[in-house]
């Protein structure tokens, strides 16, 4: 996306993701830009379908229209180009925030309120759209069991959605099966269930030579500044910089010199002093961007992605 609000895409065409006429194309290996009526405040990618945030609010979407993430009434057929999502402009909804998960959608509107929509079918439903069913959702609709709560930051995982609040709570559901919802269990939730943090932890000086620092576990809970879900696995980034991870390790995109799964969330100790000022989770790896300009990656390298 141009500072101009311009959209680029490239890549895979399969389901009409990139959001432009076919004419046999299967993939693009240079950016091109695609039409919109808009002008773009945000992009967001899933497996099979992209979203758009407008300037003022409005949510356009493209793609496979396969359990019902593009909130359109397509007949399951490929939506090629961006399309508004009216059902949220029906609702009053001016958007700030949106992502894509594989098979759902979430948005986040000026006031707090939190809408998904699609699901996965009978074979990757996990509970991720939090409406306290395995159904789809065909059209955004409110989570609201958080309707109490004003959400300021949302990310759609691959199977699983985190939420957090005004008042630092972390909210979490959708599938479980590794420990990507930090609860402490390996149990889905369709139903947002809220991850209890550790104790802050930071650096003091020794009593018995204050010229040496040491980790030292705090009274109150760490102040969360951003989220981010991945594949399996969710990053939780706290206001001083410090790093947690949780869920699926088996290629060690946790950063925490293990590949075991993780089930609640654990403090990246290697980059306790340098911190982080914005994280990104992948679908099996992890980046971090240090306030001093440094990027940290972790997880699956196969192919170059680290």
């Amino acid at each position: 996306m141009s500072k101009s609000g311009e959209v680029f895409v490239c890549g895979s065409h399969l389901h009409g993701k990139l959001g432009i006429p076919s004419n046999g194309i299967i993939h693009l290996t240079k950016f091109t830009q695609i039409a919109l009526p808009v002008r773009a405040k945000a992009v967001a990618c899933g497996d099979y379908h992209t979203m758009c945030l407008s300037e003022d609010g409005r949510v356009y979407a493209w793609g496979g229209t396969l359990h019902k993430k593009t909130g359109e009434k397509q007949g399951g057929q490929p939506n090629n180009e961006p399309r508004l999502v009216q059902s949220l402009m029906d609702m009053g909804a001016k958007i700030v925030q949106i992502d894509c998960g594989d098979f759902h959608s979430v948005a986040l509107d000026q006031h707090g309120v939190v809408y998904t929509w699609g699901g996965g079918g009978q074979s990757y439903n996990k509970g991720q759209c939090g409406h306290g069913s395995f159904e789809e959702t065909e059209a955004p609709s409110i989570v609201r069991s958080l309707q109490h709560k004003q959400v300021k930051r949302v990310s759609a995982g691959g199977f699983h959605t985190l939420a957090l609040t005004e008042d630092n709570e972390l909210y979490a559901w959708g599938s479980c099966t590794y420990g990507e919802l930090g609860i402490g269990e390996q149990k889905t939730s369709n139903m947002p269930k809220l991850v209890r943090m550790p104790n802050e932890v930071m650096y003091v000086p020794s009593d018995d030579d204050p010229t040496v620092n040491i980790l030292k576990m705090g009274e109150a809970k760490p102040q969360i500044s951003q989220i981010a879900a991945g594949g399996h696995h969710s990053l939780v980034l706290t206001a001083r910089g410090s790093l947690y991870s949780f869920g699926y390790g088996a290629h060690g995109q946790l950063g925490l010199r293990t590949t075991t799964n993780q089930f609640t969330p654990q403090l990246v100790k290697d980059l306790i002093t340098k911190p982080i000022n914005f994280i990104a989770a992948g679908w099996n790896h992890s980046l971090v961007l240090t306030r001093k300009g440094d990027i940290f990656a972790s997880g699956y390298g196969m192919h170059g992605q680290l």
